[in-house]
């Protein structure tokens, strides 16, 4: 068995290196102007970019098939230097083919290599990457709303032009010339409610101020692949299907009723089994009043469930008190009248005169001016401190 280096491990210190990879895109490097061939672009499926100039180019476009599995050998590895638009793969490393380079396709029954490697994004980040030119994106969605194509002539040319929508028609693609023929005949037959599509190095743009999906020259169109994304979009669509029709099921089922409506159930409803054996332990609760702390959960707000927990549970007593049994009684006395003394009394516990009183300090009086007050005018009124008051809901029931 042949020895190859890993891609991953590849750099720009020698030429001699020999990789086996998949050709997953091959495409014409052509100036949009001067319609100019200049070179030849591979992608390999192990998300790496590599270029052949038009002097080493030999054919190789007749030669090489996109899904094939080739040696590559002997070629320079450069490192990406500055920004460039419309790249497809995030790679920093750069394969380009020289005089001694050799891709042959791989005739041995080595190990098997994946048919895909993508970059895949969210929808979601699609506005992002419409203003930003720098990388081509990988998506994954559902196709719906196929238009009819359409065929524009500009600058005497024909241009066609196939449109759908992704992403509950959130998100416009618009398919030119060849693949977006390509696509429109490959979806002729299919059922157009399970079509699953994966758009690898897509251009997102703008068109009327929103995001547009279009194609670019590396641009591949996969229609229903076996690919893991595919699965995993598929499952998650039929939760959230699942999940739209439980909360669209009639409200009869989880009614919210009131304290009074509860009340009445009673009355309404006679109970199937009147000889029900009511656990002893709970007629404790029967007929008494309480004040209970419920605790909300995920199952109540999302699932409608009238089952609730209780945190704390204290009986409902008119007036407040702790119920200490070990409590000290308070011992009541009878009041004791007032006896007012008379003035023959009062003579009797007089103290004695000031002028033999022993505690006696002369202190010299102070004259004291009266002053003048002004009942006209008013103080100003200190406004109150606004003190913020919590609201605290007690939910009182009892329990027959």
């Amino acid at each position: 068995m042949n020895d190859y280096d890993p891609i991953k491990d590849i750099n720009s210190s020698t030429f001699v290196w020999k990789c086996r990879v998949k050709l997953q895109a091959l495409w014409k490097g052509i100036n949009h102007q001067s319609k100019e061939f200049f070179g030849l672009n591979m992608l390999f499926n192990t998300r790496i970019h590599a270029y052949v100039s038009k002097q080493y180019y030999d054919d190789l476009l007749e030669k090489c098939v996109e899904g094939h599995i080739y040696i590559l050998s002997n070629f320079k590895v450069k490192d990406l230097l500055g920004d460039e638009i419309f790249r497809p793969v995030r790679n920093n490393k750069h394969i380009y083919f020289k005089p001694h380079t050799k891709l042959e396709k791989d005739e041995d029954e080595g190990l098997d290599i994946e048919d895909y490697a993508f970059d895949l994004y969210h929808m979601k980040e699609i506005e992002k990457w419409a203003d930003d030119n720098r990388f081509l994106i990988d998506f994954v969605e559902k196709l719906e709303n196929l238009q009819p194509k359409i065929t524009i002539n500009k600058n005497n040319q024909d241009t066609t032009r196939v449109k759908f929508e992704m992403c509950d028609g959130r998100v416009n693609v618009t398919l030119f010339d060849q693949l977006g023929i390509n696509v429109k005949k490959a979806l002729k037959n299919l059922d157009p409610n399970e079509i699953f599509v994966i758009i690898s190095s897509a251009r997102v743009g703008r068109y009327e101020g929103s995001p547009n999906i279009s194609n670019y020259p590396t641009t591949r169109f996969y229609i229903n692949p076996n690919h893991y994304s595919i699965t995993e979009l598929k499952v998650a669509m039929k939760n959230k299907e699942k999940m739209d029709t439980t909360m669209t099921e009639d409200d009869n089922k989880h009614k919210i009723m009131t304290v009074k409506e509860i009340r009445k159930l009673k009355s309404e409803f006679k109970e199937e089994q009147e000889e029900y054996n009511f656990p002893e332990i709970l007629r404790f609760f029967v007929n008494q009043k309480y004040k209970m702390t419920i605790e909300l959960n995920e199952n109540n707000l999302k699932n409608g469930s009238t089952v609730y927990e209780a945190r704390e549970m204290v009986e409902n007593n008119e007036v407040s008190n702790s119920f200490d049994q070990n409590k000290e009684v308070t011992t009541y006395r009878e009041d004791i009248p007032v006896i007012e003394d008379t003035e023959e009394e009062g003579n009797n516990i007089k103290t004695p005169a000031t002028g033999n009183s022993t505690n006696m300090k002369l202190r010299m009086r102070k004259n004291v001016e009266p002053l003048t007050y002004d009942n006209i005018v008013q103080q100003p009124v200190i406004p109150l401190k606004n003190i913020k008051k919590e609201k605290v809901t007690a939910i009182a029931f009892k329990v027959t």
